[in-house]
């Protein structure tokens, strides 16, 4: 059984006409890994693995990362104190980004 917010989101590529505004973010496609380190104002150093995924959503309109830190596989971290994180950011190409302004207008104004 697959998930249905999974599949509505995910996209196996780039939409063809987006694909080149996309491909600033679009070489980043895959799973990484990466080593973290912050200095606190006391001069303390936080350090840990973290992991990062980047993959096609929105029908191909979109590029969306996930990062995770520590990474999942880590085990306990405590070299990293309370600086643990799950984030994520969507790159969305220009011309999809003009129509959720008026997405956004039509909405406000339902009832």
């Amino acid at each position: 059984m697959t998930d249905p917010f999974a599949e509505a989101l995910h996209s196996d590529g780039p939409n063809p006409d987006l694909a080149e505004k996309l491909k600033l973010y679009g070489r980043f496609i895959g799973a990484w890994t990466f080593d973290a380190t912050r200095t606190l104002e006391d001069g303390t150093k936080l350090t840990g693995r973290g992991e990062v995924h980047f993959g096609w959503v929105l029908e191909g309109k979109a590029v969306q990362d996930v990062w995770i830190l520590p990474a999942r596989d880590a085990g306990p971290s405590p070299s990293l104190g309370p600086w643990t994180f799950y984030g994520t950011t969507l790159r969305v190409a220009a011309r999809l980004r003009s129509r959720r302004g008026r997405l956004a207008h039509l909405l406000e104004r339902s009832p």
